[in-house]
């Protein structure tokens, strides 16, 4: 995915980077050059708070991952998820966007919401 620079030490993945919450930048601007804070990380740090143990316990018919890849990182998992993942990055995008959540999720998914209930 052109639009973002996920080997920038300042890319979190799931939440807005610190120079684009202080000024506004994106990974690339909009000639196509890198963000002048870019700056290329070489190594891979892993932190996990989710219990995989709770999760093996109970039988599901389809389980649907909307969490950060193996490697620790938020990432598109297919094209309907990558508008959702953008507006996790971007805070321009993000309020520019007319979407529910509701609609993003069942998208990425293969579904259309029309309004059904759901349980948190």
């Amino acid at each position: 995915m052109k639009q973002v620079k996920s080997d920038c030490r300042y890319f979190r993945g799931d939440i807005p980077c610190k120079p684009h919450k202080k000024h506004g930048v994106h990974c690339f601007d909009k000639k196509g050059n890198p963000c002048s804070y870019y700056d290329k990380t070489s190594g891979k740090i892993l932190i996990t708070v989710q219990s995989i143990t709770t999760l093996q316990a109970v039988k599901f018919d389809i389980i649907y991952n909307f969490d950060k890849d193996k490697n620790g990182k938020c990432s598109p998992i297919n094209k309907a998820a990558e508008h959702k993942f953008i507006t996790g990055l971007f805070d321009d995008v993000n309020k520019a966007n007319t979407k529910s959540y509701l609609d993003e999720i069942f998208k990425i998914a293969g579904f259309k919401f029309k309004g059904e209930k759901y349980i948190l």
